[in-house]
């Protein structure tokens, strides 16, 4: 099987899910398997969106050469700068990270 035939379809599958529980997670629905299929979604559309960017790369960056990929880029690579770099500061750290450091 070649790369591109399953580079897209992996990272559009993967984005259903991972969209899904995103907004369960948004809007505080974190019971049931919501976070463990959030991040093993998550996984899937990071190993789906590599091989995009490894089988599609010269598209890529032409896309990124045109001024609204590139403020899309710099704006979202701003946000998750700025996300972790908060991580671990007050009340919205890790609650996973919490439990550990203080079990019952």
């Amino acid at each position: 099987m070649k790369l591109r035939a399953l580079a897209t379809p992996l990272t559009l599958a993967a984005s259903i899910p991972l969209c899904v529980t995103g907004l369960c997670l948004l809007l505080g629905w974190r019971g049931g398997r919501v976070e463990p299929v959030h991040e093993v979604s998550s996984l899937l559309f990071l190993a789906g969106l590599a091989l995009h960017v490894a089988v599609n790369g010269r598209a890529t960056l032409a896309h990124l050469k045109r001024p609204l990929g590139r403020w899309l880029c710099a704006a979202l690579a701003l946000l998750t700068l700025l996300t972790l770099g908060s991580m671990g500061h007050g009340e919205g750290s890790n609650p996973h990270a919490q439990a550990r450091r203080n079990p019952l």
